[in-house]
């Protein structure tokens, strides 16, 4: 269980702006132990928007404090006053219609939430009944007008005693929370600056519930009214609250597409729901495969939806944007190395989607996870026959490889594979069971078109338009030398191994890797590397600079050097805990947050940040060290290219060695040729193409 401490609260909500509900209702009661509410005006339609956030109040053993007051008719007091019908008999005629019938029926049977609380204790209703001066009861019309019992307050308090109050306009209502337009503030007690009027928010409440205001009478919940909500009351309270959460969210469809997202979805269903979509990075291939999820699931039982990503960093994404498109899910399970008890929750989870206790399951898992095969051989067990399975494998290309490859079960019947460029680099094999698992459907929307189609939403391409700079620098006269002798020592061995049926391969590949890393980390990219710093230094924040493992200490330096605030972003980082230090959080999602929130001015990363990770606010990219992968190219690109609110454009600088070797062979000609063509590939896209294009074509000639 986290704290409310560690959730990212905002000092303010506006409906017209904010999603109430999922921003900050269900959030707030997850961490609570208790909630107190001085709600105005209260009906169990609320408890139908907030099923999930109630459900994890009662999972925290927690205790839901009501204050409300029976919304009395002009008519009704009017009785009262004359005699002509019992105050009580009104109060209680006017409760039972507001609690119960409730005129929102866009989610049937919440008020069973409701009910099921009361009988155990979980929640408690006290009704205030506004007096005027002379002690009459006052109608709701009165009541508005004369302020006397205005308030709406809640509170929330979390196991370590934090405390979150909020204050507005709200009333504890469906369409309070979801339909009209409310706005409210929020305090923290962990605020020293906004502890008063937390605290303030906490004695407002206590003074009313315990009766010290004057003209408010503060009852208990009448029994007869207690009495009819019990009665009501389900058995099992988990099925309840899921089946409302999910009713709710196919109700809240968020899920709009764009034309070619729509047509994405559109072609999956139509070539037997197996289809890779091959779309640019930013262009929304997760949201186009939860549309996709979205028509699986609403319309089947016994669903399980298997996503699988390269980390679980991005498994987290998935989640969080799953939760906010499509909250339609019984239960959900991370099967991957954050989890040791993955095996037993998965077969848990399975076994009761296959006897009907579920509907839906979504598996959040890793591909070296979801590839093992104690995974497989749970999800393809005879016990789950009867389940039909969707599998998602996000950056699909990276399943492909010969221990990967396992995780293209034949039980999964319904396939997504999300890539923005799905063929593995020298890998024909994995290359081609990859298409041919997606029975070679594909459907493309690349970078040349994000670049040029306007979003209907924004009036700009849906991609960011970016300047090339690309920087050539000579290897020293050592590492020229070392070049040299490598070079001379493949052509030796690549001439036995064509003679001798490709023997000593192993050895070909260790030297053509060591002759790469000089290109790589060649020594006068630094001094280059420096200058780039220098000109952009007093905007640097928003930059992400790709090296070398053994570029990242020079790297690091320089960037100390010029005082600018860095974090590294590595495999080695812990992924797998969740550490208090970093708010809960993964300290990769730490480093992402802190980079967004401009903490950090700059990562440094290695290979781990080019798949997926999503971070729109960067509009710098440095690449210290590239290899001719196109994949890999495009990734990071990709990941300064994403349109975000500020930005108006992105800059990319290139830092590549040419080719003035005394030494010149066929095998030099090539690796050059794709060294070029990558290149020549970015700087076709960017907006200074012509100057780009024609100082490539000079390094090239300079190389020659």
């Amino acid at each position: 269980m986290m704290s409310l401490k560690d959730r990212d609260f905002q000092l303010s909500y506006d409906s017209s702006e904010d999603d109430l509900v999922q921003d900050f209702y269900i959030p707030a009661l997850s961490e609570a132990i208790k909630y107190c509410r001085i709600a105005g005006y209260f009906t169990s339609s609320s408890f139908a928007v907030s099923a999930i956030g109630i459900y994890e109040l009662i999972k925290n053993h927690g205790c839901y404090k009501l204050i409300m007051s029976p919304a009395l008719s002009d008519k009704d007091v009017e009785m009262i006053r004359r005699n002509i019908h019992n105050e009580q008999d009104v109060i209680i005629s006017s409760m039972s219609a507001e609690v119960l019938l409730d005129t929102e029926e866009v989610i049937k049977n919440h008020h069973e939430v409701l009910a099921w609380m009361l009988k155990e204790g979980y929640l408690i209703i006290k009704v205030v009944m506004p007096r005027d001066a002379n002690g009459q009861i006052l109608s709701k019309t009165e009541i508005d007008r004369s302020g006397i019992f205005h308030q709406k307050v809640g509170i929330f308090e979390d196991v370590q005693g934090n405390i979150l109050s909020f204050s507005g306009s709200i009333n504890e209502t469906f369409s309070a929370w979801t339909k009209n337009i409310e706005e409210f503030k929020t305090f923290r007690s962990w605020d020293d600056k906004q502890k008063p009027y937390c605290l303030a928010d906490v004695k407002k409440f206590y003074d009313i519930w315990e009766g010290k205001k004057n003209q408010l009478d503060v009852i208990d919940i009448p029994e007869a009214v207690k009495k009819k909500i019990v009665s009501k009351a389900p058995s099992n309270i988990d099925f309840v609250c899921k089946k409302l959460a999910k009713k709710v969210a196919q109700k809240k469809d968020n899920l709009s597409l764009f034309y070619f997202q729509k047509e994405a979805h559109d072609e999956w269903l139509a070539n037997n729901r197996q289809m890779i979509f091959q779309m640019a990075t930013g262009t929304g291939k997760t949201r186009t495969a939860i549309a996709c999820i979205k028509t699986s699931v609403d319309n089947a039982s016994k669903k399980a939806v298997i996503i699988s990503t390269p980390q679980s960093t991005l498994s987290d994404q998935w989640k969080k944007e799953i939760d906010k498109l499509y909250n339609g899910f019984d239960k959900e399970v991370f099967a991957d190395g954050r989890n040791t008890r993955w095996r037993k929750d998965l077969k848990r989870r399975l076994l009761e989607l296959a006897v009907g206790n579920i509907q839906s399951l979504v598996v959040y898992s890793t591909h070296d996870t979801s590839s093992k095969m104690d995974f497989i051989q749970i999800v393809e067990d005879e016990k789950f026959k009867n389940i039909d399975y969707v599998f998602v494998a996000d950056e699909v290309h990276a399943l492909g490889s010969q221990k990967r490859r396992r995780g293209f079960s034949g039980v999964y019947s319904e396939r997504i594979g999300l890539s923005a460029t799905p063929l593995r680099w020298f890998d024909t094999e994995g290359t081609e069971i990859i298409l041919n698992y997606f029975k070679q459907n594909k459907y493309e929307f690349g970078i040349d078109r994000a670049l040029n189609e306007i979003n209907p939403l924004t009036d700009k391409t849906f991609l960011a338009a970016y300047y090339y700079n690309v920087y050539f620098v000579e290897l020293t006269e050592e590492e020229s030398d070392e070049y040299d002798q490598l070079t001379k020592e493949i052509s030796r061995i690549y001439h036995i191994s064509n003679n001798q049926k490709n023997k000593n391969n192993e050895m070909l590949d260790k030297i053509t890797i060591e002759r790469a890393k000089i290109l790589k980390n060649a020594e006068n990219k630094y001094e280059c590397f420096e200058k780039i710093i220098k000109s952009i230094r007093p905007n640097i924040s928003k930059t992400l600079i790709f090296v070398s493992p053994q570029q990242i200490k020079k790297v690091s330096e320089i960037l100390t050097k010029h005082d600018v605030h860095y974090a590294h972003y590595t495999q080695k980082q812990d992924a797998k805990s969740k550490e208090k230090a970093y708010g809960h959080k993964t300290e990769r999602q730490h480093i992402i947050d802190m980079f967004a929130q401009e903490e950090i001015e700059v990562i440094v990363a290695i290979s781990c940040l080019n798949e997926g990770i999503d971070i729109p606010c960067a509009d710098k990219a440095i690449l210290m060290s590239s290899t001719t992968n196109p994949r890999e190219y495009i990734q990071r690109i990709g990941r300064v290219i994403r349109q975000h609110e500020n930005k108006k454009e992105a800059r990319i600088y290139d830092l590549m060695v040419s080719t003035p070797f005394s030494t010149k062979s066929e095998i030099d000609d090539k690796i050059f040729d794709k060294e070029y063509q990558r290149v020549k590939y970015i700087a076709q896209y960017a907006k200074n193409n012509a100057e780009a294009l024609k100082l490539i074509r000079r390094g090239r000639k300079h190389g020659n």
